[in-house]
């Protein structure tokens, strides 16, 4: 199973995922979301949370980077080219996500399912996405 910050880190042009990030952390999406939180004292860790990564991804290069996350598109690419196919959630994967969004969650929350795994989101901006795989490569049998 991988569950995946739904934005791209890896984009050639500084520009382009700077613009990326911005518009992931900052945008009506992170900060937003934190600022419709009701829990204070978890509201201040998890913007402090936010900041540090942020900095890493803007500031950090090579191994101090430690924030690489991509889309659940380049995931799915590159575990089908290592031999691995995926899986579905189901039906009951998305109904029991849903119904803990509708007990935990303040109004702009959505959970889709999404080529058989599911994403949270906030104001329409996919957050996160989950899928899971399993090997598919058949190994020779010996004669």
């Amino acid at each position: 199973m991988i569950v995946e910050q739904e934005v791209d880190h890896y984009q050639v042009e500084f520009l382009d995922w700077f613009t990326e990030d911005l518009l992931y952390y900052s945008y009506s999406t992170m900060f937003d979301l934190l600022e419709a939180s009701s829990a204070q004292p978890e509201k201040g860790l998890a913007q402090l949370y936010m900041k540090r990564k942020i900095c890493n991804i803007v500031s950090c290069e090579g191994p101090a980077r430690t924030e690489r996350h991509e889309p659940l598109a380049n995931w799915r690419d590159r575990l089908i080219r290592a031999g691995f196919k995926p899986l579905q959630l189901g039906p009951i994967a998305f109904e029991q996500a849903s119904m803990m969004l509708s007990l935990f969650s303040v109004e702009g929350y959505c959970v889709e399912e999404k080529e058989g795994c599911l994403t949270l989101g906030w104001h329409g901006r996919q957050l996160i996405a989950t899928s899971a795989w399993e090997w598919a490569m058949i190994e020779p049998r010996s004669p």
